[in-house]
């Protein structure tokens, strides 16, 4: 450890939990058992399922981790309308979306959206 620069606040080596604790407007407090943890949600979540498409269990899992934007990165545009409709449920927007012909000559059309949370939405979870 370099001595000369002491780790401060905005120190490339400490976690944002070590950096603002409590103390930043998004910290979640986990119990356990030995010791209080802060917990972060992530600002963008990037889906990028296989062609079947995501499990309801994990949109709900995404949903309950309450990111403000999901980043959907789909191959089937069919599944990807099914997950879409599934997060609207749960609070999300579809805002835009665009179909990639990446695989010319193919019938395969890749499809990349952003979702954004809705503010005030309670979802029953």
């Amino acid at each position: 450890m370099n001595t000369a620069f002491p780790p401060d606040r905005d120190s490339p080596d400490k976690t944002t939990a070590e950096k603002y604790g409590s103390e930043h407007p998004k910290a979640r407090p986990q119990y356990s058992r030995h010791r209080t943890v802060f917990y972060f949600p992530p600002d963008v979540v990037i889906l990028d399922p296989p062609r079947k498409g995501c499990t309801p269990s994990l949109l709900k899992t995404v949903a309950e981790m309450s990111p403000d934007r999901i980043a959907y990165v789909s191959c089937d545009p069919a599944t990807f309308a099914r997950d879409c409709a599934v997060l609207a449920g749960l609070g999300y927007e579809l805002k835009e979306y665009t179909p990639f012909d990446m695989f010319a000559r193919t019938a395969h059309v890749e499809t990349v959206g952003l979702l954004k949370r809705i503010t005030g939405w309670q979802a029953q979870l």
